[in-house]
């Protein structure tokens, strides 16, 4: 509350009073309703497909067919609908097409890594939820700071130069994770969340800004809105496919420990000299060994992350170099 207090503070006292001229105008009612369909569709997919075991559920399968066969709709309609619901022929545009697709690899990757922490930290570790928080928090430390700098840089330097670097470096912290184990202390978790956040700026402010800069003023908010929703989808996507590929990874890292395991029976003897019964020695070295393959596991699927990332960085090289600076404060 006292957040929120605040910041409703700063937007009254610092943004100027927005006027503009209002109209009724006609409503893509069709668009909207096809839009409706296949991202609730899709959505519903994403959130239910890991119990039902994906598409070996018929339930999965028949929302998965509807938002396909949604989207190719929608998209055909939207693209000769003289006043869209969402004007995808901005897409025309090769910086803004760049720009939606880096957005989507990198936040996709990102978010799943905000998703996938936190659980490994509680499931496996035994974080509290207060304690995971504690860990994940640094990450907006730095960018807080840095953020000035970022969007001061975009009238200075070619943009796709620091919005690469800045996804890079982002790629280059996770790779940093690939070291965590079990044994990991708190900065050795936290140190990588606060290293992020000096590339987060560049990421988001900058490909923000690159991705608006050749439109027109009148198809700003309509290019805001299709990056956005690339966005938020693309980060529901991340999470369901990094949350599956979690488990089915780990499910397989545990059977290989299983059967390399090296006198197992002894150490099932040594707990029970130790003051255990022979079962909760068993459950004992049972947690130990689904410990190692889930952080197996998680640190494979940081690596893919950090790939994801450096592919992002890569298309941003697909936009032309501005022709002139870019006005961040003008562009948000």
């Amino acid at each position: 509350v006292p957040m929120v207090i605040i910041c409703l503070f700063a937007v009254l006292a610092i943004l100027p009073d927005y006027e503009t001229k209002t109209m009724r105008d006609k409503i893509d009612v069709t668009g909207l309703v096809l839009l409706i369909i296949w991202v609730a569709s899709l959505q519903m997919m994403l959130d239910t497909g890991r119990e039902h075991d994906w598409f070996s559920s018929p339930r999965i399968v028949v929302l998965g067919l509807t938002a396909g066969v949604g989207f190719i709709t929608f998209i055909i309609w939207e693209w000769f609908e003289p006043k869209p619901v969402v004007n995808i022929r901005l897409l025309r545009d090769r910086t803004l097409a760049a720009c939606t697709a880096s957005i989507a690899l990198a936040f996709g990757a990102f978010f799943a890594l905000v998703v996938i922490v936190p659980l490994w930290l509680q499931e496996t570790l035994g974080y509290t939820a207060t304690e995971a928080g504690y860990v994940t928090a640094m990450t907006g430390v730095l960018a807080v700071l840095i953020a000035p700098v970022a969007a001061g840089l975009l009238s200075r330097v070619d943009p796709r130069i620091t919005i690469s670097a800045g996804i890079l470096w982002m790629a280059a912290t996770v790779l940093l994770r690939l070291q965590w184990s079990t044994e990991s202390d708190y900065w050795n978790l936290a140190l990588p969340h606060l290293l992020i956040g000096l590339g987060m700026p560049f990421f988001f402010i900058g490909l923000t800004a690159l991705s608006l800069a050749n439109l027109r003023d009148n198809d700003i908010a309509s290019a805001a809105g299709i990056l956005t929703f690339v966005r938020t989808m693309f980060g529901a996507i991340g999470t369901a496919v990094v949350t599956t590929l979690w488990s089915n990874s780990t499910r397989v890292s545990r059977s290989e420990l299983v059967g390399n395991l090296n006198g197992a029976g002894q150490m099932i003897k040594n707990l029970q000299d130790q003051g255990m019964s022979r079962e909760q020695a068993r459950l004992f070295l049972e947690r130990m060994v689904d410990q190692q393959a889930a952080t197996s596991s998680m640190v494979h699927v940081m690596a893919m992350a950090a790939a994801l990332m450096s592919a992002a960085a890569l298309v941003v090289w697909l936009a032309p170099k501005p022709k002139g600076p870019i006005n961040a404060a003008a562009v948000h």
